[in-house]
């Protein structure tokens, strides 16, 4: 899914007040504060972001290890019966490719729940209240996120890390967003990377 639908520059731009974007970040001693109004876009990046954790979790290489493992000692035993290794080896090779299948095919049912459910999550959700602006500030100790319909704050320590996101940067503890913040909400590529370079130094800044 493509959630970069705006253009090729996903910074603020002149035109950026009709489209809800921020004209930059005001950077203070030591720490910057950042205003933006959300658009459907980022409600997007977000929703796409969880599926894809609930699609490819992190033990997905080692899902398909045991798949081809499995898969490759059936076909062992089928191959070692055909040269006279006897019809129990035969049934143990079938087995083996059937348990092999058979997890694929789970594997493919639960992907497929997982996208429903994702789904459902995105068309059922309140955009009305997503979308209201946003005034993050973040520091030394951590950020701070306000909103007509909410206050809340995060300490560095109980954030795992900024996910650079297409268009977005995400602050995530697994695939739990706690704070999506546009590119655009940057006056340019210069600003982000500061803002980059300022995040790193409390936390893990990875690409998706």
């Amino acid at each position: 899914m493509d959630i970069d639908s705006s253009s090729a520059n996903p910074y603020s731009s002149p035109n950026s007040a009709a489209i809800g974007q921020a004209s930059g970040a005001v950077w203070e001693e030591d720490r910057v504060v950042i205003e933006f109004q959300p658009a459907v876009d980022d409600y997007v990046a977000t929703e796409v972001f969880r599926l894809r954790q609930n699609l490819f979790p992190g033990r997905a290489r080692l899902f398909w290890v045991y798949v081809l493992l499995t898969l490759a000692v059936g076909l062992l035993f089928v191959r070692t019966s055909l040269n006279g290794g006897g019809v129990m080896l035969a049934l143990l090779g079938v087995v083996f490719a059937a348990c092999a299948l058979l997890t694929v095919l789970l594997s493919r049912r639960y992907r497929i729940h997982a996208l429903r459910k994702g789904l459902h999550r995105l068309l059922t959700h309140n955009a009305h209240e997503y979308l209201c602006p946003i005034r993050a500030i973040f520091d030394r100790e951590g950020f701070e996120c306000r909103s007509p319909t909410e206050c809340r704050s995060r300490r560095w320590d109980s954030v795992e890390r900024l996910v650079c996101f297409g268009d977005h940067f995400l602050f995530t503890n697994g695939d739990h967003i706690t704070l999506n913040v546009p590119k655009r909400a940057f006056a340019g590529e210069e600003e982000a990377a500061r803002f980059l370079g300022m995040i790193q130094a409390y936390i893990p800044v990875a690409d998706s």
